[in-house]
């Protein structure tokens, strides 16, 4: 898995910044599940997300 729990990213497609909130690393079609800014939780692609450097 290229990320860890915690990890600040960009979701590409939307370009807003968002948090790995839970990681689902057993099969899964969309393995990571982020919350964005205003708290939102959506399941991603790792090729859909981008690590923020802080």
């Amino acid at each position: 898995m290229k990320f860890k729990v915690g990890d600040k990213v960009k979701i590409k497609p939307w370009d807003i910044a968002a948090t790995i909130y839970t990681i689902d690393d057993k099969d899964a079609v969309l393995p990571y599940l982020v919350e964005d800014e205003d708290g939102q939780t959506s399941w991603w692609f790792e090729d859909e997300l981008e690590l923020i450097n802080e």
